[in-house]
């Protein structure tokens, strides 16, 4: 097709339809009323919860909490948790096709779930704000500090003679020595 012939082309009234868009526009029009309609997304009320699609409600209060420890509310934006970023990264996980993807955030929730079990003898959620931060700031330097996390609390806790129970600080944060 030369120049001149796509400059008329584009140049085309509205009015006129191909064949083919006529065909397509037709079915659009036929199709949508059968579309379910969906609630538009907007932020949720206060005490207002998403029901979970994908995860199992503990596991959606824990993802809600990380990604509120993440990308907290401050004076310029509201939080992950008013944005609605749990039930989001939920809606992703339920429409997708990959085992292996979901697998792999509900072996990383189970794994957030057992460093707070493990070095603070509660699940994640019953912990304090400054142990939830402890546990978060380590899984953000690597494996390495995660794992090195526990190791530390009980090192702390045996070498200073700490009372169990009691919390010390230790270059991650606070560090609650297990009963």
């Amino acid at each position: 097709m030369t120049d001149a012939a796509k400059q008329d082309e584009r140049r085309a009234p509205p009015e006129s339809l191909s064949r083919r868009e006529m065909i397509a526009t037709t079915a659009a029009a036929l199709a949508t009323p059968l579309l379910p309609l969906r609630p538009a997304a907007g932020p949720q009320p206060p005490g207002a919860a998403a029901a979970p699609r994908f995860l199992t409600p503990p596991e959606f209060a824990l993802l809600d909490e990380l990604t509120e420890l993440v990308i907290p509310t401050d004076e310029h934006s509201p939080g992950a948790r008013a944005a609605g970023v749990a039930a989001f990264i939920d809606g992703r996980l339920a429409e997708s096709l990959e085992p292996e993807w979901q697998a792999l955030w509900r072996s990383g929730l189970e794994a957030v779930e057992g460093l707070a079990r493990e070095h603070h003898n509660k699940p994640f959620l019953d912990a304090t704000q400054d142990q939830r931060v402890e546990i978060v700031t380590a899984m953000a330097a690597g494996p390495r500090s995660a794992s090195t996390l526990t190791r530390n609390t009980r090192a702390t806790c045996t070498s200073e003679g700490t009372t169990p129970g009691t919390t010390r600080h230790r270059g991650l944060g606070s560090v609650s020595c297990p009963p």
